[in-house]
């Protein structure tokens, strides 16, 4: 098996995964800088590109960072994700999540330059 080139870090939120004729609301189980795994019961074809956007809300506070996500595979009710397009914003803002829930700050920065390129960071 392949080894994860990046940190996953579990993460309690969700996403809205935008499709052609609704929109589906799924639980985060992780997430990483090129990625997220998500629960649902909706099966997302491998390969599907879809609008996601994940919710961030605290007491008072309520954030949203929206890309563009392709399915990569969907087992037990799970898909994993990765993330296609995302503006430079929503990159910072996915970065300072990844940072703040782990302790090696080094690997997290080490991690942000090496994106894959298979990702577009857009303005």
């Amino acid at each position: 098996m392949e080894k994860r080139k990046k940190d996953r870090i579990p993460y309690h939120a969700y996403s809205i995964i935008k499709l052609a004729d609704r929109t589906v609301e799924c639980p985060i189980e992780n997430l990483s800088l090129e990625g997220m795994l998500v629960n649902s019961k909706e099966i997302f074809a491998p390969g599907l590109e879809a609008e996601t956007t994940i919710i961030l809300e605290g007491d008072a506070t309520r954030l949203s960072i929206t890309l563009t996500g392709k399915a990569l595979r969907t087992e037990n009710g799970r898909t994993a994700f990765s993330f296609t397009d995302i503006t430079t914003d929503a990159f910072i803002h996915l970065r300072n999540i990844i940072g703040s829930m782990t302790y090696d700050e080094k690997k997290i920065a080490k991690e942000f330059e090496e994106v894959d390129i298979n990702t577009t960071i857009t303005d």
